[in-house]
């Protein structure tokens, strides 16, 4: 096991020197090959991890210092690998199609450095090692971001990125030791057993709000949100990798391994459930008044991670049932989301909403409209997809078992619920249904557009369609131990949760 879990960090920082090297060609096709060895590394070691089992592998660091550069195989840690591994591998294809001569060295060498790293941050049971790979996420990441560099909103993107992620670093750097003198360990694994000791100290106040900063700040968490759409300067598999399916998931996995830890603190709820609803809120507005595309889905791409972090504030008492199926169904719609508007931008030559709305594209990409439909409504989380159950796992947390009085918290999550509805309804519908066929005369696409430009796309939404098929089923695949119930992707009984649902639509 050890083997596997050393060759998924390995294998990609290897990749990146030989993408550097290679010609462009040969370097995609490395970058494939690595891509494919963490995914299959990921699923041996899903196959062979148990629910509740914790493998730690002891390196040596800093033997007189007492520092090892501990490794952690569990669950949620090889789930994040599968995520990063596999929706990399479709982020790869769609670049060899995506730019026209191929993917450049740099950006090859970065994504792949920028997989290496994120597979490191989820593998760690040291902090001090889980901080080194979060810095380098934050350096390539920029590099990523502003890998165009002849353009302006591309470096200050970039700029933007790495001071807000930079700063969140520093600070999760000072709670980190914090937490470590508090505990007497920097061992996540040895962390959790010592939780009365940690809440016992005068430390540990000061010591979760350092974390949660750097953890909000990766995730785009208001206050700190306003730097995500800045980073849309990138090319469309940056966003849709490093802004959808894994960067800005970076903070929402360092909440979850701190819930056990801090879950009990008499800080730990108001302070997420503030940020995360504030976020859900705000950003959400934000997105419903957006015109550019890529805008719209970075506002909500922070939105929904808003919904996340208010999902960990009452975790101590609802449970983490159904975390997986939140975190997956995101990573699927908005990846496939942002491939898309890869696709709109080459095939109408923009990306903003007050042109497109004018022409009515649905009847000449009836097949992609529908694309766009699945994405927009995994976002809505209308019935039979995925994004439904998604909606009820929050809704239970947020509510409970039985429909609580409408408490402020409760009324901020139904308004944003509703903002959510809404965008997803301005993405797909002022797109695709215009009062007017498009204009053919206009010279776009200039190139023929390749068909993976759609296929990954596809292939990405298919398991939200499986899923509201099946949700018992694909569930049951992620939480084995979760009671799911089975039957369609449809509301499980009519209650008031379900009139709520329905005025929300």
């Amino acid at each position: 096991m050890l083997p596997f879990t050393l060759a998924i960090i390995g294998v990609p920082f290897v990749a990146a020197g030989l993408a550097l090297l290679l010609p462009r060609r040969i370097g995609s096709l490395v970058a494939i090959a690595a891509a494919a060895m963490v995914s299959g590394c990921g699923l041996s070691l899903w196959g062979e991890i148990t629910d509740d089992q914790v493998i730690v592998f002891s390196l040596p660091w800093f033997p007189s210092l007492g520092i090892s550069a501990d490794l952690r195989v569990d669950r949620f840690g090889v789930f994040f690998v599968l995520l990063i591994g596999l929706i990399g591998l479709g982020i790869f294809q769609y670049s060899r199609a995506y730019f026209r001569d191929g993917p450049s060295r740099p950006f090859l060498a970065a994504m792949l450095a920028f997989m290496a790293s994120m597979c490191g941050i989820v593998l760690s049971d040291s902090l001090l090692l889980l901080f080194i790979f979060w810095e380098l996420t934050t350096v390539v990441s920029a590099l990523l971001i502003g890998i165009d560099y002849e353009r302006e909103d591309g470096r200050l993107g970039a700029l933007r990125a790495f001071l807000v992620t930079g700063a969140g670093g520093l600070a999760l750097l000072a709670g980190i030791i914090l937490l470590g003198q508090a505990a007497n360990t920097y061992s996540l694994s040895e962390l959790t057993s010592r939780v009365p000791t940690i809440l016992a100290s005068p430390l540990h106040g000061p010591a979760l709000f350092l974390i949660l900063i750097g953890a909000f700040t990766k995730s785009a968490q208001f206050p700190f949100h306003f730097w995500l759409p800045g980073a849309m300067a990138a090319p469309a598999p940056v966003s849709s990798y490093l802004h959808s399916a894994t960067l800005v998931k970076g903070g929402i996995f360092l909440i979850a391994r701190m819930e056990p830890i801090f879950g009990t603190s008499p800080y730990w709820q108001p302070t997420l459930a503030s940020v995360g609803l504030a976020t859900f809120l705000l950003a959400g507005w934000s997105a419903v008044r957006s015109y550019d595309l890529k805008e719209l889905l970075a506002y909500s791409t922070a939105a929904y991670l808003g919904m996340l972090v208010t999902f960990y504030a009452y975790a101590p008492v609802a449970g983490r049932s159904g975390e997986m199926v939140l975190i997956l169904t995101h990573a699927l719609y908005k990846s496939a989301l942002f491939l898309l508007v890869g696709w709109l931008e080459k095939a109408a030559g923009t990306r903003c909403l007050s042109l497109l709305e004018r022409e009515q594209w649905f009847r000449t990409n009836p097949f992609e409209a529908v694309l766009f439909g699945i994405g927009a409504g995994s976002m809505a989380g209308v019935p039979l997809l995925l994004g439904f159950l998604a909606k009820e796992v929050f809704t239970s947390a947020l509510f409970g078992d039985t429909f609580p009085e409408i408490t402020p918290a409760i009324a901020v999550g139904i308004v944003a619920s509703i903002l959510s509805v809404a965008y997803a309804l301005k993405l797909f519908v002022s797109t695709f249904w215009g009062p007017s066929a498009p204009d053919q005369t206009r010279g776009y696409p200039p190139h023929k557009i390749s068909p993976w430009l759609l296929i990954v796309p596809a292939c990405f939404l298919v398991p939200l369609l499986i899923g509201g098929l099946m949700p018992a089923t694909v569930a049951g695949m992620l939480e084995p131990e979760t009671p799911w119930e089975g039957g369609l992707a449809i509301w499980h009984k009519a209650d008031l949760k379900f009139a709520l649902s329905l005025g929300v639509f």
